[in-house]
């Protein structure tokens, strides 16, 4: 397997953090920006075994450490299991790949972590098996209805609201790192920031992050930013009517 064809289960942004050394004569670089450099590197079985067994799995650790409203984790769970369904995984390989790790490492999750991602994930199996073609538009009924409509933006559609914002001149990122600015678009617009969105900010985005931006976003939004949005959407025809 060649590095393109490798689907990282919990997303590249959260490699980043991660050294590697993998036939670049010593020079340190990240897990994340090996990945993207080098598309046509052969993957060994040790270099599949570091990324599956090791990196993937210490991302997510420590990512879901990370947060502390537990509103939150069903939906940061969601986003990370539909980016790599979508991405051409294998669903059920990452459901149980994901419990298994989650019930055979119980130290390196917060306890009152542990059974919330558990239910879901058992939940999540039992659907998928139920209906395997899950589509997407159907997955908000497996999230608690009592949510904030917000808290079900997804994150990549978030990351990119804030880089549209900066690209037309509403809010200026000027000389603030992507975190920073980030975090003061979403507190301006009152929408929620996780890492995730800071991550994702440069990345390549989706055309259906653009209609989700377009139907999640949009509405929230005052007249006058809403249709300079949209002229700006019209113009790069991201968006299908």
């Amino acid at each position: 397997m060649i590095v393109s064809e490798y689907i990282s289960i919990y997303g590249i942004g959260l490699l980043e953090q991660y050294p590697t050394t993998w036939s670049l004569k010593d020079k340190i670089i990240t897990v994340a920006e090996f990945i993207q450099a080098n598309p046509e590197f052969e993957l060994e079985e040790f270099h599949l075994s570091a990324l599956i067994y090791g990196n993937e799995r210490f991302a997510l650790n420590s990512y879901l450490d990370k947060i502390e409203d537990e509103r939150y984790l069903t939906i940061v769970l969601r986003e990370l299991f539909d980016e790599y369904r979508t991405s051409g995984g294998d669903a059920l390989f990452w459901l149980h790949f994901t419990f298994d790790h989650i019930s055979l490492n119980p130290q390196c999750f917060k306890a009152e972590h542990r059974g919330i991602i558990e239910k879901n994930l058992i939940q999540w199996i039992g659907n998928y098996k139920n209906q395997p073609y899950d589509l997407l538009s159907q997955n908000v009924k497996y999230l608690n209805s009592e949510y904030p409509e917000k808290l079900k933006i997804a994150t990549p559609v978030i990351s990119l609201f804030c880089s549209i914002v900066n690209e037309l001149g509403i809010i200026e990122k000027l000389s603030l790192s992507n975190e920073a600015f980030c975090m003061k678009v979403c507190t301006f617009f009152d929408l929620p920031y996780k890492d995730r969105v800071r991550q994702n900010f440069s990345s390549r985005h989706t055309n259906r992050s653009y209609e989700k931006l377009k139907d999640n976003i949009l509405p929230l939004l005052d007249k006058e930013i809403s249709t300079k949005i949209e002229i700006h959407l019209a113009s790069i025809n991201k968006l299908f009517d």
